[in-house]
C-alpha cells in the first residue's frame, strides 16, 4: 500500500475538507502530528504528492487558501478501508 503513513493526515483533511490551510494546520497541530512549520510541510508534501489540492479561498482578499482531497487522496483512503475491513 503506498503512501501508508499519511494516511492519519489524510483522515484529518478528510475531516477539514475545505478549510483554510491555517485550520487544517491547526487541526493537524492538535492531533498530534507535529509543530507549526511541520504540519505546513506535511500539508505542502501532501500537495506535491497529489494528494491534497489547495484553491482559492472563501476570502475576499484571496490571501487565504482552501484545501481538499484529491481523486488519488480518496482511493487511497478506500483501499486502505478495504484492506482494513479484510481483517
Amino acid at each position: 500500500m503506498k503512501h501508508l503513513n499519511l494516511i492519519p493526515a489524510l483522515i484529518i483533511v478528510a475531516r477539514h475538507n475545505g478549510d483554510s490551510i491555517s485550520n487544517l494546520i491547526d487541526a493537524l497541530r492538535a492531533e498530534g502530528l507535529g509543530g507549526y512549520r511541520a504540519c505546513r510541510k506535511l500539508i505542502y508534501r501532501l500537495e506535491k504528492l497529489g494528494l491534497l489540492g489547495i484553491g482559492v479561498g472563501t476570502r475576499e482578499d484571496r490571501r487565504e487558501k482552501s484545501v481538499g482531497l484529491t481523486e488519488q487522496a480518496q482511493d487511497a483512503l478506500r483501499s486502505f478501508k478495504e484492506y482494513l475491513s479484510q481483517f
